[in-house]
């Protein structure tokens, strides 16, 4: 079967806006799911190629579940504050935070949420890199 490239573009357009759709209007499925385990962890994470925007996700890894993900202009403070507020409005705050050492995303977290626990993981390419094996879950006290 030949696809043309413009035309699989399109398919891989539709299916992404097709999920996003979906996903938003289950959000209050998936809220009432956290709330019923107690709450949810947020793992964030951003990934991104040169000068490109950059993909923000965040993970429950309790559930498993996606819980929000959006492309920002930069993984600045301000972006990421944005995001971490459409979390919370979604989801209300979690029960604690992971991420990799950006000190954007630290002062984003402080700023949003207070007080709440951070735990850092260490970048998972560094130390994929360095031979070592990264957090896993369940084990957040390996990431302080």
């Amino acid at each position: 079967m030949h696809v043309r490239s413009f035309r699989l573009l399109e398919l891989i357009n539709n299916f992404l806006f097709y999920l996003t759709a979906v996903h938003q209007q289950n959000n209050h499925l998936i809220k009432q799911y956290i709330e019923k385990q107690g709450g949810y962890i947020l793992h964030l994470d951003a990934t991104c190629e040169g000068d490109s925007p950059k993909l923000v996700s965040s993970i429950d890894p309790l559930s498993g579940f996606v819980l929000y993900s959006a492309k920002l202009k930069s993984e600045n403070k301000d972006d990421l504050g944005g995001f971490l507020e459409e979390i919370k409005k979604r989801l209300g705050v979690p029960l604690v935070v992971v991420s990799d050492m950006a000190e954007a995303i630290k002062s984003a977290v402080k700023d949003v949420f207070g007080d709440i626990a951070h735990y850092i993981c260490p970048d998972y390419n560094g130390f994929r890199g360095a031979g070592l094996k990264p957090c896993s879950w369940p084990a957040p006290s390996s990431c302080g």
